[in-house]
């Protein structure tokens, strides 16, 4: 979930700032700002629109000495959150980001093994937006984690659930889980341990 204090403080902005802009009281916006997770789709996109630029300001003003980590971003495979996306051969590009922001605004303490994919879709709203960018990273996934995953050469972003049977399960109700059985082609690539929306 975006940190949108660490979004806002990063453009020096106040929470008025934030709430005229979005036509909405200092009190409403400050509420938002404590508990992103209760927002809608329509006002989580309206916030990172105000701030969701801030994550390429931060970018421009990474200066020689910080302690910076390169993470392969995979441009043209799109991860569904809906019904599943065929991917073929993707160009990948190196993304520096500066490992304070990483730990600021994602909580990313273990920078290793990190990768950025596209994610399109609603199945996993309000939790991540369609037309994201997930951080991926290789490491254990928990029961309920949210995962990359390919099933059948399609790439997923869905909840894994391991108990009582595997399954990727949507946040948004309004899909189906997908079973996984014994004779599918189920791959785990990684955790999906942040997001963000480019505007």
């Amino acid at each position: 979930m975006e940190d949108f204090k660490a979004l806002r403080k990063t453009l020096n902005m106040t929470q008025e700032d934030v709430a005229i802009k979005l036509g909405i009281t200092p009190r409403s916006y400050q509420r938002w700002e404590k508990e992103p997770e209760k927002l809608s789709k329509t006002d989580m996109d309206r916030v990172l629109d105000i701030l969701g630029g801030a994550i390429d300001i931060r970018m421009s003003i990474i200066k020689q000495g910080f302690d910076l980590v390169e993470v392969p971003y995979y441009e043209d495979v799109r991860a569904s959150m809906g019904n599943g996306i065929l991917n073929h051969e993707s160009s990948v590009k190196k993304i520096s980001f500066d490992i304070t922001m990483l730990r600021e605004i994602y909580k990313l303490y273990c920078v290793k093994d990190l990768s950025l994919i596209n994610a399109y879709g609603d199945s996993m709203s309000p939790t991540i937006p369609s037309d994201s960018v997930v951080f991926i990273q290789k490491s254990e996934i928990p029961d309920g984690a949210i995962c990359a995953a390919l099933l059948d050469g399609e790439l997923y972003i869905k909840r894994l659930q391991k108990r009582p049977a595997l399954k990727l399960i949507s946040d948004n109700k309004s899909y189906d889980d997908i079973p996984i059985g014994e004779n599918d082609n189920f791959i785990i690539l990684g955790k999906v341990v942040g997001i963000f929306k480019i505007v």
